[in-house]
């Protein structure tokens, strides 16, 4: 009985509050990303997905009862530069769009899924606003840059890439990764151990504890915008 009332409780808790998710990336194709805002909008949450479109999908849709937008830009492998047009035309177009949604919706989370690590600053406005961010590294941009194009560790864009993990991650409220191996990574590069947790590719239930832990905080600007919605 306990245990009923105690998801009832935690059901009710979240019922009404709203989630961003951001990704490079297509939707629902992303099996992480697909998991995780399932899992959330299980519990009660409203959830929003805001991603790449890629040929044959609309605008526009609703998913499972996730709506899902999707930005007209195509993901190619292709050079240095044709990367870095891509990671940029997307980041601007996504602020853009989180921006028009944060004044519609009123969100309480936004949820930016990495790669690229810089893509957490398209919660700048939500942020300012006091809504929480989490930043969802699904891979260690600087090593994945060293290997796709053949990089020592000191060559200036694996550098870069550092900076922008390490200042991406400052502006976080809370940091998931997929395994120990980045999370020690993020340690070693004198990332706080404490903003950053443990979210393995597994079963949908493990993703919502974290969430909880900042959708559910108390006191701040985060409360007093849920209490405004």
């Amino acid at each position: 009985m306990k245990g009923s009332d105690s998801k009832a409780a935690r059901q009710e808790a979240v019922t009404g509050l709203r989630v961003c998710m951001v990704v490079y990336s297509h939707y629902p194709d992303d099996p992480r990303v697909s998991r995780e805002a399932r899992t959330v909008q299980r519990a009660g949450v409203e959830v929003d997905v805001i991603c790449l479109r890629a040929d044959g999908q609309r605008p526009r849709e609703e998913i499972d009862g996730i709506h899902v937008r999707r930005i007209p830009l195509e993901s190619r492998r292709g050079s240095r530069l044709r990367y870095t047009w891509q990671y940029a035309a997307f980041f601007l177009l996504a602020t853009a769009a989180v921006a028009s949604a944060e004044i519609r919706r009123r969100y309480h989370l936004v949820h930016i899924h990495s790669l690229p690590d810089f893509l957490v600053f398209a919660s700048a406005l939500p942020r300012a606003f006091g809504v929480r961010v989490i930043l969802d590294l699904h891979e260690a941009m600087p090593e994945v840059l060293a290997a796709r194009f053949q990089l020592d560790r000191d060559a200036f864009l694996v550098r870069l890439a550092r900076a922008l993990e390490r200042v991406s991650s400052a502006f976080a409220d809370e940091i998931f990764v997929v395994n120990e191996t980045i999370r020690d990574l993020l340690v070693s590069r004198r990332i706080p151990s404490n903003k950053i947790t443990v979210l393995p590719n597994t079963p949908d239930e493990l993703a919502i504890s974290p969430v909880n832990r900042l959708i559910l905080a108390q006191g701040g600007p985060f409360d007093r915008h849920r209490r405004g919605a």
